[in-house]
């Protein structure tokens, strides 16, 4: 009886709230059951409280909401997206610039699929709850929305 869960490693930068950056791997559950969807990013820092991180063939551990931000390489990131609103016209995006309790920031896209009624970027953000995907050029931001001290609206358009 084989007791391994097959993993998907995850090569990572972690921004810890003092703002101390680290670089890893993290490891998700795969299933392999065929249709079945396999853990994200997201789902990982919602389900431990103490996160493992491999560095130099080392693991440590980071408390989930002591993380300001995840980083993920965008073609590594698809997962973490939300297939719906990514190939709906009535999405929404706003260019914004995240100021964190550390003192730094993370300029980026957030894109997002509410109702014609509550579509405001405000709506969007106050209702959000863990890691919320910000994206850049070339990566993917999951923000810690516990450390965030403001959202600057950039530019704000229509879909994408």
């Amino acid at each position: 009886m084989n007791l391994r869960v097959p993993k998907r490693k995850v090569e990572v930068q972690l921004c810890d709230e003092q703002g101390r950056i680290h670089r890893g791997d993290i490891f998700l559950s795969q299933n392999e059951a065929s249709g079945a969807s396999s853990q994200r990013v997201q789902d990982l820092l919602k389900e431990r409280k103490f996160v493992p991180v491999r560095q130099h063939e080392k693991v440590w551990f980071i408390q989930a909401q002591r993380i300001s931000w995840v980083k993920i390489p965008l073609l590594s990131a698809a997962a973490e997206l939300d297939r719906h609103v990514e190939t709906s016209v009535e999405a929404r995006v706003n260019d914004v610039k995240v100021e964190l309790v550390d003192g730094s920031t993370i300029r980026g896209k957030l894109r997002f699929l509410l109702p014609d009624s509550e579509r405001r970027l405000g709506d969007y953000i106050e209702r959000y709850e863990g890691f919320m995907p910000v994206r850049t050029e070339d990566d993917l931001y999951l923000v810690n929305v516990n450390k965030v001290i403001r959202f600057i609206p950039e530019v704000e358009s229509g879909a994408e």
